[in-house]
């Protein structure tokens, strides 16, 4: 008898079905719950405004805020399945049950890794599918408003999946995971602030720099996915309409891309890490680190805003701040380390890694202090600034003259630190240059606005005003588009009224048609900017100001042409006693008679107001 030998090449699966099936029968009561949110967060939510007899508008309205919401849901959804599917890596009988298959680590990794995330999808698609057929031929619930819900389920949950899959190879502790995913989901943002307000309290002029957010996913996307209502030409209805689905789209496939770092560090993972903090034994040092750092920064600029009011500003201020960083640095650098080494016997170990956090830390205080950069002090030269940005304004003009003052503002603002660094009554300047090398500068200033130091002299508020009644920046800040009556949403004149107590109405409104909208603007605003003190802004209000001021307003809505997400914008000026052509025309068309503000009102010089 002879046998015959075949040579086989053994087949090797990334899916191991029969690990599938047993993670399924242990955890599908978690996906069945998650069902059960979504049904009713959805079509069972929407059948009861339907029940309620709300109108469509409002039903719109509360579809797309669910669609934000279910993010939400999503979110801590895909957490609690990655705990869920992976829990065996916080179990040691576990782990060497798992260990001890006849399946590779990547099999392990891809099917827990699948098992866990189909359900969410499987789950989200199915409440799409039912609510469908639940308001299919319903005129009010639009079909569009249900697939957005879809669309930023499934984005949420692949972004959030990702992530917390990658987080939890991280960790060999189960409840460190949650943690860690909130935590590395805010870390940025939260750096970020925490920074911004030592720079706020430290830097004299610290206008603050481009933002890094959204490299923080949860806070930003927070503020990103919105529903804003946007009003149509002509029509008091809004729209609404739903923003963020690009950032959402971002971070999905930033998610999916996590999770082949994810399977690295799984292959590489040392199963006899359970219960340890930090599972990859060469990131511990990172961890001591950004605690320490953390812990620093938030002592400090938790404390700033107490500190700056009694100690003032200065050296001492710095001093103080200086070992308030210190001692939040050890109380973060030690913690890191009793997490670590699960013992309270942390203070004899090496402190390293602590002095060089204190090193970095105290030398950027005394950078600041020192203004050893020239921040505080930089002023750009005349020839290098291209325009400037009209002070708390917002428009850009290249006036010779404007730049002129405007530097002559911000080096005022230098002069007078230590008087507005102390100053109790403060309002703020924006100041901003752009250069001709395609850069910009940008400056902002807390600055004594008491009508006192005004009238001293010194003051950049005086200053600022003298800015605005330059006549080219006054006809510029009156110049508001295209105010045409196809762009107009509403107008409306309001009028003053005597204040008798503090529940009486503030003022009576008449509301103008589109066409009459742009012939009061074009043929009466527009030639009274020139040769009255109509578009005048003060800066702020005094006796002077309020001389030429009557107790009328205008306001134009106006579509910015810009996209929805920025609504539409509002042109307003307050009518004066010697604007000739608008005051006829108001007379004429809407039997206005206006009066003088202090008429009205003559309890307004008993404050100061600012623009």
């Amino acid at each position: 008898m002879s046998w015959e030998v075949r040579s086989m090449k053994s087949k090797t699966s990334l899916f191991s079905p029969g690990l599938s099936r047993n993670i399924i029968s242990r955890f599908w009561p978690l996906w069945i719950v998650y069902l059960g949110v979504l049904l009713v967060q959805l079509p069972f939510t929407v059948s009861g405004y339907l029940a309620q007899g709300v109108s469509a508008l409002y039903t719109m309205d509360r579809i797309l805020q669910l669609s934000v919401n279910v993010a939400g849901y999503a979110m801590a959804a895909s957490l609690l399945s990655v705990m869920a599917v992976f829990s065996y890596l916080y179990s040691k009988r576990s782990c060497s049950l798992i260990n001890s298959l006849p399946v590779r680590r990547e099999t392990a990794f891809v099917t827990a890794c699948l098992t866990g995330l189909l359900p969410l999808l499987l789950a989200e698609l199915l409440t799409w599918l039912i609510a469908l057929g639940v308001f299919a031929g319903s005129e009010i619930v639009r079909p569009e408003y249900l697939n957005s819900w879809l669309l930023i389920a499934l984005l949420s949950t692949l972004a959030s999946y990702g992530f917390a899959l990658f987080c939890a190879m991280l960790t060999g502790h189960i409840l460190v995971l949650p943690a860690l995913f909130l935590v590395l989901n805010t870390a940025v943002y939260v750096l970020e602030a925490l920074v911004q307000t030592l720079l706020n309290t430290l830097v004299y002029g610290y206008e603050g720099g481009t933002s890094i957010s959204r490299l923080s996913p949860l806070p930003y996307a927070g503020k990103a996915l919105r529903v804003i209502s946007y009003p149509a030409s002509g029509s008091l209805e809004p729209e609404y309409i739903l923003l963020g689905m690009d950032s959402l789209a971002v971070y999905a496939v930033v998610g999916v891309l996590f999770i082949a770092p994810a399977l690295l560090l799984y292959r590489r993972r040392k199963m006899e890490c359970v219960g340890d903090v930090v599972a990859i034994k060469s990131l511990e040092p990172v961890f001591k680190y950004c605690a320490s750092i953390y812990a620093a920064l938030g002592f400090g600029a938790l404390l700033a805003g107490t500190m700056d009011n009694a100690l003032g500003s200065g050296p001492l201020e710095s001093a103080v701040l200086a070992l308030l960083l210190v001692l939040g640095a050890a109380l973060g650098y030690y913690a890191a380390e009793m997490l670590l080494q699960k013992s309270l016997r942390v203070f004899r170990s090496r402190m390293r890694g602590l002095l060089i956090v204190w090193a970095v830390l105290l030398l950027g205080v005394a950078v600041i202090e020192f203004d050893l950069t020239g921040y505080e002090r930089r002023v750009p030269e005349t020839d290098d600034i291209e325009s400037v940005v009209i002070i708390n304004d917002g428009r850009v003009t290249e006036d010779a003259e404007s730049i002129k003052l405007t530097r002559k503002i911000h080096q005022t603002a230098i002069d007078n630190e230590e008087h507005n660094r102390q100053a109790e009554s403060t309002s703020i300047i924006y100041i901003r240059y752009e250069l001709k090398d395609g850069s910009s500068l940008g400056r902002s200033y807390w600055v004594d606005g008491s009508l006192e130091w005004i009238e001293n002299g010194n003051s950049e508020f005086a200053l600022c005003r003298e800015l605005y009644m330059l006549p080219q920046n006054k006809e510029l800040m009156m110049k508001a588009g295209e105010i045409k009556a196809e762009n107009v949403i509403f107008c409306d004149i309001e009028q003053l009224l005597p204040k008798s107590d503090e529940f009486s109405l503030n003022y009576e409104q008449l509301r103008l048609s589109p066409q009459q909208a742009e012939e009061l603007y074009t043929q009466c605003i527009l030639p009274d900017t020139r040769d009255s003190m109509l578009g005048t802004r003060w800066f702020y209000m005094d006796e002077e100001a309020y001389e030429t001021r009557s107790d009328t307003s205008l306001y134009i809505h106006v579509e910015s042409g810009e996209g929805p997400e920025y609504g539409p914008y509002v042109f307003s000026v307050d009518i004066t006693l010697d604007a000739e052509r608008t005051l006829a025309w108001l007379e004429e068309n809407l039997d206005i008679e206006v009066k003088p503000y202090l008429e009205v009102r003559p309890e307004a010089l008993e404050g100061t107001m600012y623009y």
